[in-house]
């Protein structure tokens, strides 16, 4: 099973892709818009491992 992070759709992508930088002090192997156009558009990024999944919010 896979996991993701998630921001919102609002950024720039090069800024969900440095939010998830600095989270993880690491690039995704994956970026991916969900939902373009709608107010609640998200950013997908990762995977994320299992343990990374459980970190603490920012």
């Amino acid at each position: 099973m896979k996991w993701w992070y998630t921001v919102p759709g609002a950024l720039a992508r090069e800024e969900a892709i440095a939010a998830f930088r600095t989270r993880f002090g690491r690039e995704p192997d994956e970026v991916c818009k969900l939902g373009e156009g709608s107010p609640y558009s998200l950013w997908c990024l990762g995977p994320i491992n299992d343990e990374e999944s459980k970190q603490g919010g920012d």
